[in-house]
C-alpha cells in the first residue's frame, strides 16, 4: 500500500485516487517497480503539494472557494470552510502567504513613510517607501496570476513565496 502525498492516508493498490481526500495518484510505475514519473516530478518541483495531483471533480466543485483565496482577507473563508478539498487547501495556502506578505509590506511601507515625514534631513526613507510601493505592485500581479490559475483549473506555486507551506 502507498501513502497519499497530500493527506497521508493509505491508498489501496490499483486505486486511481486517494479514498480520503480524492487526490489523484501521480505514481506511474515502471515495469521494474520504480516510480519514474513521481521521482521526476519531485525532483523538478521539490514539492508534491502542487501541479496536477488533484481530482478533476475536486477542481470543478471548488473553483469558487479557491478563487476567494486570492482576494485579500477573504482567504479565511476557504481556510475555515473547505479544509476537505486538497485543491482549495493548496490555493488557500498560496493566498494566505500572499495576504501575510502584502500586509507586512504595507506595514513596513507606512512605517518608512512616517519616518520620511518626520525626518526632513534624511532623503532615503522617502525613496525606500516609494520602492516598497512599487513592490506592492508585484503582489497584485501575483494575486492576478493566482486567479488565472484557479480559473484555468491549475495549481501552480506563486513566484518567490510559493514554496512555503503554512496549511
Amino acid at each position: 500500500m502507498r501513502k497519499c502525498k497530500i493527506c497521508g492516508a493509505k491508498i489501496p493498490v490499483g486505486a486511481p485516487c486517494c479514498p480520503q481526500c480524492g487526490a489523484v495518484d501521480l505514481q506511474k510505475e515502471h515495469f521494474d517497480g520504480h516510480h519514474v514519473f513521481q521521482d521526476s516530478l519531485d525532483h523538478m518541483s521539490g514539492n508534491p503539494y502542487e501541479e496536477d495531483g488533484y481530482a478533476p471533480e475536486d477542481i470543478r466543485q471548488n473553483k469558487g472557494m479557491a478563487l476567494l483565496s486570492y482576494l485579500g482577507i477573504l482567504v479565511f473563508i476557504p481556510i475555515l470552510t473547505s479544509r476537505h478539498s486538497p485543491y482549495v487547501r493548496f490555493h488557500a495556502n498560496q493566498g494566505l502567504l500572499l495576504f501575510i506578505s502584502s500586509t507586512l509590506l504595507q506595514i513596513l511601507t507606512r512605517f518608512l513613510h512616517k519616518l520620511a515625514d518626520l525626518s526632513f534631513l534624511f532623503f532615503g526613507f522617502g525613496l525606500a517607501s516609494k520602492a516598497l510601493n512599487l513592490l506592492s505592485l508585484l503582489f497584485l500581479l501575483m494575486a492576478i496570476w493566482g486567479v488565472i490559475n484557479v480559473c484555468s483549473g491549475q495549481a501552480k506555486r506563486l513566484p518567490l513565496i510559493g514554496k512555503i507551506r503554512l496549511l
